[in-house]
């Protein structure tokens, strides 16, 4: 655990930012 856990919720994070972007630029 710990360290995957740790990196699947680093990209989600960073997934949720760019779609956040995203859709302001939309």
């Amino acid at each position: 655990m710990g360290y995957r856990a740790g990196y699947k919720i680093h990209l989600n994070h960073y997934h949720l930012q760019f779609t956040a972007r995203y859709r302001i630029y939309k």
